[in-house]
This record gives structure tokens, C-alpha cells and sequence, in this order.
């Protein structure tokens, strides 16, 4: 009698491997994603208080200079920091003593993936913050649906932000 294994029963072996280290490796992707997501959502709670710190010490948010009239926390596919006046402001008033960094913090020509977007509308006493998210389904209040294919999350206040 032979001691071994048929070639059909390795093979077959190896295929319940492989489908079993497929599914683990889409759950482990899937974590890694949502964490992400989970740590922009606390970044964006970041900005509110200190942006709310700054409306209570100005009556007013903070501007942005950009042409576009959006503030950018991002770096473009150069490494360039774009528009971040925003965030020099809420810096040097100490509002914000550590800027959030998205966990990806990569420019997406293809998708104008921006990581977060800050908005100042109604003349100073609104405003609207951006995070594009990975996995959760697009929320966005009382403002205009995102423009990316991405999901988004808007928040901010109630105000005209014409977008």
C-alpha cells in the first residue's frame, strides 16, 4: 500500500487554501478601509471644534484664499500643499495644534480625490467641511451632493455655500 497523497487531492488542497486565503485577505482589505474612514471622520471632528473655536472668539469662520474658493488640506500629486490658508489661520490662533492627516493622503487626478475640503459661505458665518470616504454611503445634509464619485461626507453649518 502507498503513504502519500494523489495528485487530485493536492490540488484540491491547495484550491480550498487559496479560496480560504481570498476571503480573508478581501475581510482584512475591508477593515483596513473602514478604519481609514473611521480615523477622516474623527479628523473632520478635529476641524469642527477648532473651527467653532475660532467662530466663538471672531463671530466669524475662517476665509479661504484659494481662487476656488475652497481651503485644501491636501498635498497634489507634486507634494505641494494647496490653499491651506485655513489651516495656517487655525494654527497660529492655536485652534488646531496638530493638522490631521488623512491615513492615505494621496491626490486622485483621475477621481479629483481631495482628502478634506473647507468651505466658507454666508459671508463668514457658514461653512461646509468635505472628506471623501471609502466605504460609507455619501451623507450630505443640507448641502448639494459631492461632486466625486467617491462617497462623501459634508458637514458644517446651515448657510448658502453655493457649490
Amino acid at each position: 500500500m502507498k503513504k502519500g497523497f494523489t495528485l487530485v487531492e493536492l490540488l484540491v488542497t491547495i484550491s480550498i487554501i487559496s479560496v480560504l486565503a481570498s476571503v480573508v485577505l478581501t475581510s482584512v482589505n475591508s477593515a483596513r478601509a473602514k478604519a481609514r474612514d473611521a480615523r477622516r471622520l474623527s479628523d473632520l471632528k478635529q476641524y469642527q471644534l477648532a473651527l467653532e473655536f475660532y467662530y466663538d472668539k471672531y463671530n466669524s469662520y475662517p476665509p479661504t484664499h484659494s481662487d476656488t474658493g475652497w481651503g485644501q488640506d491636501r498635498s497634489d500629486y507634486d507634494g505641494d500643499t494647496l490653499a491651506p490658508e485655513f489651516l495656517t489661520i487655525l494654527r497660529t490662533e492655536g485652534m488646531l495644534p496638530q493638522t490631521p492627516v488623512d491615513p492615505i493622503n494621496v491626490y486622485d487626478v483621475a477621481n479629483n480625490y481631495s482628502v478634506y475640503l473647507y468651505r466658507q459661505c454666508s459671508g463668514g458665518q457658514g461653512y461646509v467641511l468635505q472628506a471623501m470616504l471609502i466605504t460609507q454611503p455619501s451623507q450630505t445634509g443640507p448641502w448639494p451632493p459631492c461632486w466625486s464619485t467617491r462617497h462623501c461626507l459634508q458637514v458644517g453649518t446651515v448657510g448658502t455655500c453655493g457649490m
